[in-house]
């Protein structure tokens, strides 16, 4: 490792049982009724769940909840987003 190199710190998933690499963190606003999808936070908020890629996809949000993207790299969860909207 190149001396200026500093190594990534490891986000685990929150799903139990999962050891795969968190790559999204799940922001949940309760009153709100809504789900936020931004970069990857590493930090141990209780409204924040950290989501490997599969868990991303399989991820549905609550019925009638909305769904934001705020993440700068989108990736595989535009289904995710239209099924929210097909929900409410």
């Amino acid at each position: 490792m190149d001396e200026q190199e500093v190594p990534q710190a490891f986000q685990a998933c929150s799903r139990n049982a999962c050891k795969s690499e968190a790559t999204a963190t799940l922001n949940c606003n309760y009153m709100a009724r809504r789900v936020t999808l931004e970069d990857l936070q590493m930090d141990s908020e209780p409204d924040h769940f950290h989501l490997c890629v599969e868990h991303l996809k399989r991820f549905r949000p609550p019925l009638g909840w909305q769904v934001e993207d705020a993440r700068t790299d989108s990736g595989p969860l535009e289904i995710v987003i239209q099924s929210a909207r097909a929900s409410a």
